[in-house]
């Protein structure tokens, strides 16, 4: 055992510290895949007989874009977005010493798959920069692999075009942000604890409302409202996004009748152009919020359901009206739990569409034949 440790520990490729950096550097050991300067962002890596599978998030509470150094060879990079499943296949890469080297943004604690597996071979990319406006041009392939330039904004973006030829889109027909403005008719549900339809100025938090119904509402409500598009903004190579601002915690899309998706992560935004007409539109979003302050709101009244909550455990058996699946019993209660979560003295949850609610544009410029 003596001579087996010794022989170990006398080697050069034994280390007593895991500094990665070094130990790859000394061996001549390619790194799997660095993220910029970052140290502190995990990844995992699969393979299979033909693609590569990366996976790996950004830490921030902020956007972030990050320049990643694969060690793969010949193969477009491609973004699978795990909460849509879409797939971007990325422009804005170069391959050199054995490795792809791509620009990446994302958002605030986003997460992405990062998936080779189509040749590069004979394929014009963009160089990846530092100098570049690499958070406001996407650069990604159509299915012929063409490089288009998405923007939101008028300006303009010069990059370079591999293997090394200075190019400049400007960028001037991209409309002004439409900002939808109240009124909004908000609809409550009376099986959430309140029945009615409050006109909205100005979207304003639930909890900051001068209607204990609408305070203490937990569940589903819906808005309504319409807006009045120009026909530009649906001009061939521009789609519209609608930006829902701050919302608290879900909500649900429909345009025009048409559903555009759940949003459930900021940034609340998702894209509505196959649902808009030019002139009215109309708008209606489903949002809920969490079940806090309807049992905040509960504890000030008595509990009738008829249950003894234990201290720590619930040990005591279930009332015969939840085991017969009937009704609570009457009460100004609209809940029933096993243990109390909240005090009634606690703060209520910010709930609700609290906006700004807007349209952007994003303009789409083919950049090579």
């Amino acid at each position: 055992f003596n001579v087996l440790v010794n022989t170990i520990w006398s080697k050069k490729t034994t280390y007593d510290k895991s500094d990665w950096m070094k130990i790859y550097s000394e061996n001549k050991i390619k790194n799997d895949l660095l993220i910029g300067n970052r140290t502190d962002i995990s990844f995992i890596h699969r393979k299979t007989d033909k693609e590569d599978f990366y996976f790996f998030f950004n830490p921030d509470s902020v956007p972030q874009t990050f320049n990643c150094r694969f060690n793969v060879q010949g193969k477009i990079p491609e973004l699978w977005n795990p909460m849509t499943g879409e797939i971007n296949k990325l422009a804005q890469f170069v391959e050199s010493e054995g490795m792809i080297t791509a620009t990446i943004s994302l958002n605030a604690e986003a997460s992405t798959f990062v998936v080779f597996r189509e040749s590069s071979n004979g394929i014009r990319s963009v160089l990846p920069s530092e100098g570049m406006k690499s958070q406001e041009a996407i650069f990604s392939f159509t299915e012929n692999n063409k490089i288009k330039m998405t923007v939101a904004k008028n300006g303009s973006y010069p990059f370079i075009l591999s293997p090394n030829q200075k190019r400049e889109v400007n960028v001037t027909d991209i409309d002004p942000q439409i900002f939808i403005a109240g009124p909004w008719q908000v609809k409550f549900d009376k099986k959430y604890g309140y029945e009615g339809t409050a006109e909205m100025p100005l979207l304003t938090d639930w909890k900051d409302s001068q209607v204990d119904g609408i305070q203490h509402y937990s569940g589903t409500a819906v808005y309504r409202n319409s807006f009045v598009l120009p026909a530009g903004f649906l001009n061939p190579g521009k789609r519209v996004k609608l930006d829902l601002g701050k919302v608290s915690i879900a909500a649900r899309i429909f345009v025009n009748n048409k559903e555009r998706g759940v949003l459930w992560i900021a940034p609340f935004k998702t894209d509505i152009t196959d649902a808009l007409v030019a002139g009215k539109n109309n708008i209606r979003i489903e949002v809920t919020n969490l079940w806090s302050n309807r049992l905040i709101g509960d504890e000030r009244f008595p509990d009738t359901s008829g249950y003894e909550k234990a201290t720590h455990v619930p040990t005591n058996k279930m009332v015969d009206w939840f085991v017969q699946n009937k009704p609570m019993p009457a009460s100004r209660r609209t809940t029933f739990t096993t243990q109390n979560f909240y005090k009634s003295t606690d703060p209520l949850v910010t709930s609700g569409l609290i906006g700004p609610v807007s349209l952007s544009v994003e303009k789409a410029t083919t950049i090579t034949e």
